[in-house]
């Protein structure tokens, strides 16, 4: 709650800021209003979908899609990945990946996802591996590692009931999210899950790694 109040004190001083340093308070701010709502969702500090989403919209119009850093549209993913064709998701999957390569800490490190696409709408369809792993309370840290890293942990049935299951194709290797004639490129989170140059349809979980969406759990659904 103390970084959210200090996030908005810098937000209201910003007429005296760059451009630059405005961007980066409004980032922050977005970023630690979300983790708050995951840690603490009925918080009198959170803030709410519309005024995060506007906020973020506010950033993005400035910053356009060549900021030097992927935060900004990692959280363009979060908080507009799209349940419809009409979207312009694209656009920022795309700046995620070149602002990603661009910084040598991202290329150098894999990425994993710490938030999942969820079944609920807005801020509630956002659903964290801490709060998945909190579903195993018996289950031995190793136990539940390995699951992770085999992606096994998808078939669990506490999973299935809490994430959505996007539908999708395969093209040339290549896997994208389907919204009607919306084609999203995701990454498969596991290289060996995609593999041959036919086209298939297919459908998986969402996870979203600050460089990028990613593929779990994919099944063929021909």
């Amino acid at each position: 709650m103390e970084m959210i109040a200090q996030s908005y004190t810098l937000l209201q001083q910003q007429k005296v800021k760059s451009p630059k340093q405005k961007a980066k308070e409004r980032i922050n701010y977005i970023l630690s209003s979300i983790i708050l709502y995951l840690l603490e969702p009925t918080s009198k500090y959170v803030k709410s979908y519309k005024e995060l989403s506007g906020l973020l919209l506010d950033t993005l119009n400035d910053i356009g899609l060549r900021y030097p850093f992927p935060d900004p549209y990692y959280l363009a993913l979060l908080l507009f990945w799209p349940t419809q064709e009409d979207s312009e998701i694209k656009k920022y999957v795309n700046a995620i990946k070149i602002a990603s390569r661009k910084n040598v800490l991202f290329r150098r490190r894999g990425t994993v996802a710490h938030l999942f696409l969820g079944i609920g709408q807005n801020l509630r369809r956002l659903v964290s591996k801490l709060k998945l792993d909190k579903c195993f309370p018996n289950m031995g840290r190793n136990t539940l590692a390995n699951l992770w890293q085999t992606g096994a942990i998808f078939k669990e049935k506490e999973i299935i009931s809490r994430l959505q299951r996007v539908k999708g194709i395969i093209e040339a290797e290549e896997v994208f999210a389907t919204y009607g004639k919306l084609k999203i490129p995701v990454r498969p989170a596991l290289l060996r899950a995609v593999s041959g140059c036919s086209t298939e349809k297919v459908s998986f979980y969402i996870g979203f790694a600050i460089d990028g969406p990613l593929a779990y759990d994919i099944m063929n659904e021909n």
